[in-house]
């Protein structure tokens, strides 16, 4: 440009109308022939990414060149009007391409998250079929009884993995270039409802359909688990504490949780309401959108937490009912120097106490963790009650 208006002036008398001529040319058939190429999409996932990632793209640069050649005697060329004429034919459909997009790249990425799900658990069950395998050729070799077969579970409806933030990020990146090619590309009167209705579908997607049912899925084993246990007391053995990694696992899920309801609330604010007046029907809309499915979040969480507890304090009972013995409270003559000592069972108890609070420290904070902790120590304290109640002190 900066070549051809040199030109211009030493050969015009009027360079001004000539630039003005040929700007406009230029916008009106090579880049709308350039636009026409390029800008197409066949409705499949791929295609509709690709297309609104080059229109967004070729609007900006369209927007950086326009006011790159404003210095050339071009102060009375409309660029705006220019523009609008170039993306007006793109701009009439692209809210409902955006929606169509959003909503095939989500469900593409829950398929993908579930068959992740439905291979873990593939292999799991594999492994747990040929450790059982190895084990009944060991049992059958040196007792010569041959082991009964095991049935291995039948794989139920995967539920979503929370471990990794990583699904998350794709919601929501996803969304955040979805709001920022709204501001530019929808009409502006109705940047804010779009923006509210691409808020609409993150939550519905990450909540419902992701977050929730994630969610079941820790809950129900640590349900299933405590439903087995009427009471504190019961014989147990080795597998004593075979149930607690899933409690650990429940509080580890709580602290991912609350990283994606910051996440979340940070999007918000960042993305979406900076486009929606406040003290508007939309803004208070988007709000009551968050809030309801923070609240369904904190039910879930609720619900696991308090069978978490049950786990953990039905756990420190057992240890204490399958280690101690009543010999430990017989104390003899040669015994008497001994007697402020803690048995065996109550130093055990006091650490795996020790390793509960410090897991939840970790992975619980403001009132979840003090209400948490609060609760864990009054069951404690009555678990040992009862413990106690159970012998009988003083000499043989």
């Amino acid at each position: 440009v900066q070549r051809e208006y040199k030109m211009v002036r030493l050969v015009f008398p009027n360079p001004a109308k000539v630039m003005q001529n040929l700007v406009q040319r230029v916008f009106e058939q090579r880049i709308s022939n350039f636009l026409e190429l390029l800008l197409a999409h066949s409705g499949d996932l791929e295609s509709l990414q690709m297309y609104l990632q080059l229109l967004y793209l070729c609007y900006f640069k369209t927007k950086t060149f326009a006011a790159s050649i404003m210095q050339y005697d071009l102060s009375e060329v409309n660029f705006n009007i220019l523009i609008d004429s170039l993306f007006t034919p793109y701009k009439e459909d692209y809210v409902e391409v955006e929606m169509k997009y959003l909503e095939l790249a989500y469900e593409n990425e829950l398929r993908h998250l579930r068959e992740v799900v439905k291979q873990a658990q593939s292999v799991a069950l594999s492994m747990a079929g040929e450790a059982f395998s190895v084990l009944a050729k060991g049992l059958e070799s040196t007792t010569g009884v041959m082991a009964p077969t095991m049935a291995l579970p039948t794989l139920t409806a995967a539920a979503y993995d929370l471990s990794s933030i990583e699904p998350v990020l794709f919601f929501i990146h996803t969304n955040e270039e979805s709001a920022r090619r709204c501001a530019a590309l929808a009409p502006k009167d109705d940047v804010r409802s779009v923006c509210c209705r691409l808020f609409q579908v993150l939550v519905t997607y990450l909540g419902p359909k992701f977050i929730i049912p994630a969610l079941d899925g820790v809950v129900q084993p640590l349900i299933a688990i405590s439903t087995q246990w009427t009471d504190w007391s019961g014989a147990v053995g080795i597998g004593v504490h075979m149930d607690m990694p899933k409690a650990v696992q429940f509080l580890q899920t709580t602290q991912q949780v609350n990283h994606i309801v910051i996440l979340l609330q940070r999007h918000l604010y960042h993305e979406i309401l900076p486009h929606v007046p406040q003290s508007t029907a939309l803004y208070n809309q988007c709000i009551e959108q968050r809030n309801t499915l923070l609240v369904g979040i904190e039910e879930k969480i609720s619900v696991g937490l308090r069978f978490t507890l049950d786990i953990i304090v039905t756990t420190f009972a057992r240890q204490l009912a399958a280690e101690q013995s009543r010999n430990d409270y017989r104390i003899g003559d040669e015994s008497i120097t001994t007697i402020d000592k803690p048995t065996t069972a109550c130093t055990n108890g006091g650490k795996f106490l020790s390793m509960q609070v410090s897991a939840i420290k970790a992975n619980l904070d403001g009132n979840n963790a003090s209400l948490f902790l609060k609760e864990l120590g009054q069951f404690a304290c009555q678990v040992l009650m009862q413990h106690y109640q159970k012998y009988t002190n003083g000499p043989v």
